[in-house]
């Protein structure tokens, strides 16, 4: 459904920046901003709808539309540094065991088939000309080198090689010449060849067609005015594009195309371009803004603690073992095997969506699961494992319950790692404040993958390492922030810092609420400053805003986190409990 969300947005943002080019820009601004506007737009009808930047309060009503909540696990230092605790970790949603179902897989395929297709065809164009090139009789300038050979019919420039045959006529030579040149010096091959590759890669989305074209327009106009600048008579210079209307030129190169010489002339004749576009330049902005709103943005993250709500019980984070076959084993033939069993109904519960605060445990479960379960030996057995429990209100874990399985010894060892040796855990809040039983589903996914499964997604962990900030678990030293202390003295620093104003004393009275919850995340960089600070899980109240404003004013940390040695960034959830005075 996103994919198909995205094609359709994308084809949109596409059809309106092409129809204001047509409107706005074509035949009236500069041929420079024309080219410009064409490959800008490409890339904006492409990046926009996937973009998602948090501009929308969450709960507004443009935010229920365009809601998208990232997923993130939420991390906060417990322990100064070389203390035994070393992270406290609220649930979060993990996306690690998504799979595609067999129709996604089909139109990845398909898309995938007919990308590699149109660029393979790209590259074979550019081994032609290159051939072609060392054949051709070299003759070089300061400003281009003259490739000349008897296989070529019809004049063309491609990057900074201009290619002409022997069948020019004397009288033409000069300005076939000056027209190929004007292509080199105003890189339009390049701005060819880029887009031909952005459409190669988004096939789907026929406006990038449509600005392949338009493009190709824009500089055959350009290198006419150029040539016709030159001083050559525009009556003798149409007689040359007449005398050269047949021939073969390659499909990403510059060359005198005749299939534009009825636009091309009309052109020479009524050149109506302007100088100054300012208006259009603002109108342009405009769209862009609009385009960004409409299709670019989202709500403001909030921390959504877990992915889904299964009948009033909480879904926690998907745990997933994998276990990689040897080389020359085969894969055929293990299927996924499952059985159900219903979910016990537990006296005293309260229903997850009625928990302002969810259970808290003092251990990422995606990364306490994937730790302590292996895949038993000679086991191949594949599947999803769901273990329902329950939290009560003095953070004990209960009434331990299989409900979906695939045989022992995998049920029996996720069942006994829950009921034996789950992360310390503190319980949920209700709305009154009082701690409340929950009652929560952990899944486990046991599969099972061939070898060469097991070197890509090895690649993709060391990919993810070296571009994405490290959690605290991954650190070999804790960062300082000030006289020698770690996160809690910054946790600290903030509580000092937050000031409760009439606004949040109101918004108190209003909801009865005398106090709250509000996690933020941000990076912590290698120079020791905070950056990218955001509201994962917010209170519904002013407070948000206040918690925001302190963590973004933090002074520089005397020490950053230290890996191996070095210093690298490090991506922290601080949750600040908060209570608001009575006076």
């Amino acid at each position: 459904m996103k994919l198909i969300l995205y094609i359709l947005e994308s084809i949109l943002c596409g059809g309106l920046l092409l129809a204001f080019y047509q409107m706005l820009l074509a035949r009236k601004a500069s041929y420079r901003f024309c080219r410009f506007w064409l490959l800008a737009s490409a890339v904006l009808a492409v990046a926009i709808p996937a973009l998602r930047l948090p501009v929308f309060p969450y709960g507004s009503p443009a935010a229920t539309f365009i809601n998208t909540v990232e997923s993130t696990s939420l991390v906060l230092e417990t322990g100064t540094p070389g203390s035994t605790a070393d992270a406290a970790v609220l649930g979060g949603v993990s996306t690690s065991g998504s799979r595609f179902s067999l129709t996604e897989w089909i139109v990845l395929g398909i898309y995938a088939s007919v990308a590699l297709v149109l660029l393979a065809l790209i590259v074979y164009r550019i081994l032609k000309i290159r051939a072609l090139r060392r054949a051709s009789k070299l003759i070089r300038t300061e400003s281009y080198t003259l490739a000349e050979h008897a296989a070529i019919h019809s004049p063309f420039s491609f990057g900074k090689t201009l290619y002409i045959g022997p069948n020019i006529a004397p009288e033409d030579r000069a300005m076939v010449i000056a027209h190929e040149a004007s292509h080199i010096a105003h890189c339009h091959t390049t701005e060819k060849l880029f887009l031909s590759v952005l459409k190669s890669l988004f096939w789907f989305n026929p406006f990038l067609w449509l600005s392949e074209r338009y493009l190709v327009e824009v500089q055959e106009y350009q290198a006419d005015a150029d040539v016709l600048g030159k001083g050559y008579g525009l009556q003798e210079y149409r007689y040359a594009i007449f005398r050269q209307l047949f021939g073969h030129e390659p499909d990403i190169a510059s060359a005198m195309g005749h299939s534009l010489t009825r636009k091309r002339f009309e052109r020479m004749g009524n050149d109506s371009r302007k100088a100054s576009v300012p208006l259009r330049v603002a109108g342009a902005c405009v769209l862009i803004a609009a385009l960004l709103i409409a299709f670019g943005t989202a709500a403001r993250p909030r921390y959504i603690p877990y992915a889904k709500e299964r009948d009033g019980v909480g879904i926690l984070d998907e745990i997933v073992i994998t276990k990689y076959l040897e080389p020359g084993t085969k894969a055929s033939g293990l299927k996924a095997e499952s059985h159900f069993l219903p979910v016990p109904q537990i006296e005293g519960v309260t229903p997850w969506g009625e928990l302002p605060v969810k259970p808290v445990f003092s251990s990422n479960l995606v990364a306490w699961g994937t730790k302590n379960l292996t895949y038993p030996d000679d086991c191949m057995k594949q599947g999803t494992v769901e273990v329902s429990f329950t939290v009560d209100d003095n953070g004990g874990i209960g009434n331990v319950a299989l409900i979906q399985g695939v045989g022992d010894p995998i049920d029996e060892m996720v069942l006994t790692l829950v009921r034996d040796h789950f992360p310390q855990t503190l319980p949920a809040t209700a709305k009154d404040t009082s701690f409340a039983m929950a009652q929560c589903i952990l899944p486990v996914t046991f599969q099972i993958k061939g070898p060469l499964a097991a070197r890509w997604d090895s690649g993709v962990v060391a990919l993810q390492k070296r571009l994405l900030p490290l959690s605290p678990t991954e650190i070999d030293e804790k960062p300082l922030f000030a006289e020698g202390k770690g996160t809690n003295e910054f946790s600290q620093w903030v509580q000092s810092k937050l000031t409760y104003s009439d606004e949040v004393r109101q918004w108190s009275r209003e909801t009865n609420h005398s106090g709250g919850l509000t996690v933020c995340q941000f990076t912590l960089t290698k120079s020791g400053k905070i950056r990218n600070a955001r509201i994962l899980q917010g209170s519904d109240s002013p407070m948000d805003k206040e918690v925001l404003r302190v963590v973004r004013t933090s002074p520089k940390w005397e020490q950053a986190a230290r890996k191996e040695g070095k210093n690298v960034a490090v991506r922290y959830n601080l949750p600040i409990f908060f209570k608001i005075p009575d006076n």
